[in-house]
């Protein structure tokens, strides 16, 4: 009984609460609303399926107008996934490029989680 009265007058007052303020009244409208424009998780499945569909479209005549122009889509798929030729040709400089800067990050994390375990007398 003592939990049942505690769990009315908490939601008495919240709902008090909310309703006391037009502002939030219309925040709690305008988010309902968008929880209703959301649908079910089927519906979103299906536009997602849609979407992905449309972009599979768009890749083949992308592939198509490579081919119309010479070149082999395939050919270039995964050449150089760094674009390091790529950078250093537009900038015209020979400086890091982001693989080089990613491992750089990465060498640097490393010696910073070994001091870390070593100070700690841990593994990483």
């Amino acid at each position: 009984v003592v939990t049942m009265v505690a769990a009315i007058t908490i939601f008495g007052s919240g709902t008090g609460w909310m309703l006391s303020s037009p502002e939030r009244m219309e925040t709690m409208r305008k988010a309902m609303a968008e929880i209703r424009m959301v649908g079910n998780a089927n519906e979103m499945a299906a536009k997602y399926d849609d979407a992905l569909a449309e972009i599979a479209t768009h890749r083949d005549h992308v592939d198509a107008a490579a081919t119309m122009l010479g070149v082999s889509p395939d050919a270039a798929a995964h050449e150089d996934e760094s674009m390091t030729a790529e950078m250093e040709a537009f900038t015209r400089t020979s400086g890091n490029a982001i693989a080089e800067r990613n491992q750089a990050l990465t060498d640097r994390l490393g010696r910073r989680v070994a001091k870390t375990a070593a100070a700690s007398d841990t593994a990483p």
